[in-house]
């Protein structure tokens, strides 16, 4: 009789032991899947800041061309299409 009752005590405290180490098993996972995340949320945030470098590039990149045209229509006699475009470029860096 007290062999089976030992068997059957190493069984539950077996189990319990099991039942442990898989709460365990499972808070590391959790904190695993938490720190992927973070991970991954700086990766995200890295490949945020090289778009906007680059739509700043692209907008500097713009501005240089319109600086140019508004230079180019400064040499083209006056005409109206000049006077026009023009404010057209001064209204739009004065938005800017």
């Amino acid at each position: 009789m007290t062999l089976v009752w030992t068997k059957m005590l190493l069984v539950k405290m077996l189990m319990k032991t099991v039942i442990v180490w898989m709460k365990v098993l499972m808070i590391i996972m959790e904190v695993a899947r938490v720190e992927m995340l973070m991970i991954s949320l700086v990766v995200l945030e890295k490949m945020l800041v090289m778009m906007l470098q680059t739509w700043n590039l692209l907008v500097e990149i713009l501005t240089v061309v319109k600086v140019l045209v508004v230079a180019h229509l400064m040499m083209i006699p006056a005409t109206r299409t000049k006077v026009l475009a023009i404010q057209t470029a001064a209204c739009s860096n004065w938005m800017r």
